[in-house]
């Protein structure tokens, strides 16, 4: 979410973030909740018409692209789902208890 979020604020990172420079859970937890801050605010700021207009990049290897901003936000949702079923694998491995993690499930908790 990161790198995506940045180039769509203008700046297309060169690297993904370095392990090193969080290597505890508070200095994780403090990078993400800047970040979760700015891609709120970056998501407030869109209209409609901001969706659909192309939007040029480059991946972190320098190649041009370019995707419209809604298709960069649809890959990163569904990005996103890949690494949760990743981790929830991950867990479940370790012996760890998991938990429910279904959209509906969801719904149904909050009585919906």
């Amino acid at each position: 979410e990161w790198i995506w979020f940045s180039r769509l604020r203008g700046n297309s990172p060169t690297a993904m973030l370095s392990p090193a420079d969080y290597p505890t859970r508070d200095a994780i937890r403090a990078k993400w909740d800047g970040i979760e801050s700015e891609v709120r605010a970056y998501l407030a700021s869109l209209s409609e018409a901001d969706l659909l207009r192309p939007f040029d990049y480059a991946l972190t290897n320098g190649t041009p692209d370019s995707q419209t901003v809604a298709d960069i936000l649809l890959h990163v949702a569904n990005h996103g789902t890949d690494h949760r079923a990743q981790l929830l694998a991950q867990a479940h491995a370790l012996g760890g208890q998991t938990i429910a993690q279904d959209y509906l499930f969801y719904l149904g908790a909050k009585g919906t």
